[in-house]
Formats: structure tokens, C-alpha cells, sequence
């Protein structure tokens, strides 16, 4: 399953890649330079992200040009699958693009290496709220400028769930009343078709459970592990009885599934009423069924559900021999009412309120929904914990997906399942130097 659960899983297995051929950076921190930005330049940015945050950004740095004719923009875009191997790759080499596009799962591992420049002294990050600025900072210093609001949730096939007469999926339902409704519509639908995505083989997944039934996060910060036995295996036998009475698809479907392609989409494909996205791709289902789209927050309990907070940065790459006019550049996109109304939500909602105000009006249904998503979510949200920003964690990531994907095949037991996640996390504790 290719959902939001699993692409956080590949960013944050990947934030630990980054190579020690990194370390031949200067680990000092660096200033933004404040030079003449007047002179001809060619900004390089590499970014990744679904069609509809690609198009409206090219539209933006066109504009953008036509402003400034002095300044070329060339940006490549790529899609989520390859992007970060391949950002490693151009770190280790030395050779980033000016402004390179980071998110929370791997920013630290970056910032570590001394690959990217400080912008504590920078014009762009003082136009910033410090308490978003405080998640880009890395020994004190800031290496990223957090660009628009994110968080989790999920989309329903509003249709589809109406024509088997259940309820819409309501604000702040619990885990129980989740699991519950999918049960319900699992035996109103017919033969190959499923209530609910099957979540177990996402670590993401499982710590949102625990997180909300007030168990704490499975990461919760430096580099320490906290999973709860007693749970895991709970959540673990939901999503088997699920398998087996048809509730959630089988693996071989499961797995295949790919968000926003519509030959392998659950909800296009019916293989899900409702699956897990982020605010920032909301609008990819839309494009896809049309009018057809609700939203609505995470599963919560005693502690709360989902996550709400900036999870995609931009940093410069402390080689950039451009350091004020990317600066410039990034200050116009992510700042200005004028890119606001091109962007819309395609990189989350804007983090200024001015601009939302101005751009809402005038934005389709499809771009509304993050924000709409983030509002039924606000009260109960809660943080968003990546992995510890080590090398040795990338393994266990591996084998925390492997063998719950082997559960999932039959293959192993839950119990066997977790013994090699946990084996897997004395190694990676022990690697780091816990």
C-alpha cells in the first residue's frame, strides 16, 4: 500500500542515508549572504511531490521570471519514489542544487552533515512565526524555512458510502467507532471490494494508535524506541481478522495499491471507502474523482489523534553560490499573496493567514479540502514524530516493514513479527550508540 502511511515510511527510513561522504562539508555554520541580487543568475531547485503541486509551482516560477528577468529558475521535479536516493546521492557528491526541497522525516540528517546553509541571520526566515521556525532548527541554528501547514487525516468516496446507506465518517471518531464502521460496510459490500485500507505494516500507522490511546509515540524524540507490547499485537490482530473476514484487502492487493495513480488507487479502484492522506495531498483524489470527495480527521481516543504541524521545508545548499537570490526567490513563493493565489494548497495550507484569506475565494473545492481537513482535526491533533535521524534506524525501518508485510502474506506470526522488530531496535539502539 503506497498511502500517506507508506511514503512516510520510505522518507523516513531514507532520512537515515545520508553518507558520511557528507562530512567533508564544513560542519560550521553558515550565513546567508546579503549581495547584490540585481546580477543574472540560474537558480537550480529540485523538489518532489504528486502532478498537482508540480504544475501550479511551474506557473509560479514563470511569473516569477517575467518579474525578474535577471533570474532563471530551473527546477526539476520528481516524483516521490526515487527522490530521496537521489538527493543523497547529489549531497554526497557535493552537488545540491541551490535550494533543495526537504522534509521533517530527513531534514535533521541533512542538517547534520553541514550540507545546507544557515539562515538564522536571513531576511526569509524574520517573515516566518518562530514557533515554525523552531522545527528547522538543528544545534541552534535554522536550516529551513517551513512553507505551508500539514497534517493527517483521511478522504472518503462519499457516493460510494452513500449507496450502501452508512453513515459519513463524523469529527473526532474514535478508533473503536473506525474499526466498527468498517466492519459495517465490509458486509454491505460486494465480493472484491473493501471498507478500509490495511494499515499494519506502517510503523506511522501503529504510532498514531498508541499516541492516541495516551501510550506516547513509538519515536519520541533523540534517539530512543517506545513500543508498547501489549498494544502492538493488538493492532496487529485487528488488521488479521480484518484480512480474513474481508475487511481490508488481501495482501497481494494491499500492497500494490499506489495514491493518485488511477489504475492502482484504492478508492478509485474500490479496494477502500476512505484512506489516510495529508492536507497537502488532499486535492490528489479530487483529481481523480471529482465531487465525490469527503474529509474528515484521524481515529482518536483518550490523548487525541493525527498530526497537525509543518512537515515540508525549503533549505539552500550551504555551496549555493546564489544564497540571496534563492532567498529572495522562496521569500516571493511561499510569502506573497500574488504566488499564493498560483500555489493554492499544493504545498499545505499557507502558513500566513493573510494569504489564505485572499486565495480562498477563488480556490476550487479539491484545494480546500486540506484546509478543511485541518480545521475538523485542530482541536484533537497531535505532533509528528519522524525517526531518529541515525543511519542504523533506516534497518529497522526495513525490517519493521518486511516482517508485517510477512504477517500480512501468512508467512510469520505477530509474535515472530515482533521479536525481529525488536531485535531490529536493540541493533539500530545499539549502532547509534545507545
Amino acid at each position: 500500500m503506497n498511502s500517506k502511511f507508506t511514503k512516510l515510511g520510505i522518507a523516513l527510513a531514507a532520512s537515515a542515508t545520508l553518507t558520511t561522504a557528507c562530512s567533508a562539508a564544513t560542519n560550521q555554520p553558515s550565513t546567508s549572504t546579503s549581495g547584490k541580487t540585481n546580477q543574472k543568475v540560474t537558480i537550480n531547485w529540485y523538489f518532489e511531490g504528486p502532478q498537482t503541486r508540480a504544475t501550479p509551482t511551474q506557473q509560479a516560477i514563470k511569473l516569477y521570471e517575467k518579474l525578474h528577468p535577471n533570474v532563471t529558475i530551473k527546477a526539476q521535479f520528481g516524483s516521490w519514489t526515487g527522490y530521496q536516493q537521489k538527493l543523497t546521492v547529489l549531497a554526497a557528491a557535493h552537488n545540491l542544487p541551490d535550494i533543495v526541497h526537504m522534509d521533517m522525516a530527513w531534514f535533521q540528517s541533512y542538517a547534520s552533515k553541514g550540507v545546507l546553509l544557515s539562515l538564522n541571520n536571513s531576511k526569509l526566515a524574520q517573515t516566518i512565526p518562530q514557533k515554525y521556525l523552531n522545527l528547522s532548527k538543528y544545534n541552534g541554528q535554522i536550516y529551513g524555512v517551513p512553507v505551508g501547514m500539514n497534517g493527517s487525516g483521511y478522504e472518503y468516496d462519499i457516493p460510494e458510502i452513500k449507496k450502501l446507506g452508512l453513515r459519513m465518517p463524523w469529527a473526532n471518531w474514535t478508533y473503536n467507532d473506525y474499526f466498527k464502521w468498517a466492519q459495517q460496510a465490509a458486509a454491505k459490500l460486494p465480493k472484491g471490494h473493501y471498507a478500509i485500507v490495511d494499515s499494519s505494516n506502517s510503523w506511522q500507522a501503529y504510532q498514531s494508535y498508541q499516541q492516541a490511546l495516551g501510550e506516547g509515540e513509538v519515536f519520541p524524540g533523540g534517539n530512543k524506541i517506545h513500543i508498547v507490547k501489549n498494544t502492538w499485537i493488538q493492532f496487529m490482530n485487528i488488521y488479521a481478522k480484518f484480512r480474513k473476514d474481508g475487511v481490508v484487502p488481501p495482501a497481494a492487493i494491499s500492497l500494490s495499491e499506489s495514491d493518485g495513480d488511477p489504475t492502482s488507487d484504492a478508492l478509485v479502484k474500490g479496494w477502500a471507502l476512505i484512506v489516510p492522506t495529508t492536507a497537502a495531498s488532499a486535492n490528489v483524489e479530487w483529481s481523480l474523482l471529482p465531487g465525490k470527495i469527503g474529509v474528515v480527521n484521524d481515529p482518536i481516543d483518550k490523548k487525541g489523534g493525527g498530526w497537525q504541524q509543518p512537515t515540508i521545508f525549503e533549505s539552500i545548499s550551504a555551496s549555493s553560490a546564489n544564497a540571496a537570490q534563492a532567498e529572495q526567490f522562496l521569500g516571493w513563493l511561499y510569502g506573497s499573496v500574488q504566488a499564493g493565489k498560483i500555489l493554492g494548497t499544493s504545498w499545505g495550507l499557507p502558513l500566513k493567514s493573510n494569504i489564505w484569506k485572499a486565495i480562498a475565494p477563488s480556490q476550487s473545492q479539491g484545494n480546500k479540502l486540506g484546509e478543511q481537513m485541518l480545521q475538523v482535526g485542530k482541536a484533537k491533533a497531535l505532533g509528528f514524530y519522524p525517526l531518529p535521524p541515525y543511519p542504523a534506524w533506516n534497518d529497522w525501518s526495513t525490517t519493521y516493514t518486511n516482517a508485517t508485510e510477512a504477517v500480512m502474506y501468512g508467512k510469520e506470526s505477530v509474535t515472530q513479527a515482533y521479536n525481529q522488530i525488536t531485535q531490529a531496535a536493540q541493533q539500530a539502539l545499539s549502532q547509534s550508540g545507545s
